[in-house]
């Protein structure tokens, strides 16, 4: 749907301290290992019987992936009264995906994009994933 400037929907702040403190405890209860807390509290390596576990020095998400999720969770906690729509995947990790779809978050799959921002409604959200969109899909409004 296409509007003038004058008709643009405003922007919204998802990230406010009460809607980030909601969505912390659900972003980590999926995210968060406690074996994996175990094996960095050893160092990083944890032995059972003969077989040794290194994690990765980075293991886990990089800041701007952390922070996609985190905004993607907050949108669907915000708007929880909305459609939310995400422009493919918010990163490439399936489990993240298959979270957010069960959320309630509908995936725009790639080939689909066009013809769907094209039936949103001013109502509707749309969260851009954490590597961006096409210029194309942008220029909706």
């Amino acid at each position: 749907m296409r509007q003038n400037a004058t008709e643009r929907s405003r922007r919204v702040n998802v990230r406010t301290p009460e809607v980030m403190e909601r969505v912390q405890a659900e972003v980590e209860s999926h995210y968060r290992s406690p074996l994996v807390e175990q094996i960095r509290a050893k160092g990083g390596t944890l032995t059972l019987g003969n077989t040794t576990l290194r994690l990765a020095k980075d293991f886990g998400f990089c800041y701007g992936v952390e922070r996609a999720i985190d905004l993607a969770y907050a949108a669907r906690k915000v708007f929880d009264d909305r459609k939310v729509y995400l422009l493919g995947e918010i990163i490439h990790n399936q489990e993240v995906n298959r979270q957010l779809t069960e959320m309630g978050v509908i995936s725009i799959p790639l080939g689909q994009q066009e013809d769907t921002i094209a039936t949103l409604t001013r109502e509707d959200v749309v969260i851009v994933p954490a590597f961006g969109a096409e210029t194309r899909l942008m220029k909706y409004r």
